[in-house]
């Protein structure tokens, strides 16, 4: 089932009426019960300033970290893993050999991921999407600072230093 895009009600005073029925009735079933709740909704300038400043590191990077990486998307996917906005998925294994063969079959899955294997258990890292729909105001807002502190230690700067170069960049 895929994610049902927010969408705009108007309290009348007995019941909550959509801003556009013509929507509702496409994501909503009549007769059938939903759960409200407010939705807050992210500053478009906060995520534009966030990529910004992660792509004025990602452009800073010293060689031997850059070539780790093979896109800026790339790079911030492992920053979000390194930062804890992460999905973990753990397997176990008859042996290290199957956990191997299985670990591979992960990074071809998402090449993205980040995958430990120790002895037969196989660790597969994801990040999280920082989707609209996927990741809410408060928790972007907490893996934008996670995210820019961890890129601008690997750059030798400040997450200030990071944010104030990217103001000016843009």
């Amino acid at each position: 089932m895929s994610a049902i895009a927010p969408l705009d009600f108007e309290w009348d005073g007995e019941a909550m009426v959509p801003a556009n029925s013509k929507r509702a009735d496409q994501q909503y079933v009549i007769g059938q019960h939903y759960r409200l709740a407010p939705y807050e909704d992210r500053s478009l300038n906060s995520h534009n300033h966030f990529f910004a400043a992660l792509g004025e590191s990602y452009k800073n990077l010293p060689e031997k970290i850059a070539a780790n990486f093979m896109s800026f998307d790339h790079f911030r996917k492992w920053c979000l893993v390194r930062t804890g906005f992460c999905d973990e998925f753990k397997a176990i294994l008859a042996s290290h050999k199957e956990a191997v063969a299985f670990a591979a079959f992960m990074v071809q899955k998402d090449t993205f991921a980040v995958v430990n294997i120790d002895g037969p258990i196989v660790t597969v890292l994801t990040a999280k999407s920082q989707s609209r729909a996927a990741m809410g105001s408060q928790e972007f807002t907490a893996s934008k600072q996670a995210v820019l502190e961890y890129a601008a230690s690997l750059i030798g700067v400040s997450a200030d230093d990071l944010r104030q170069n990217a103001e000016k960049a843009a």
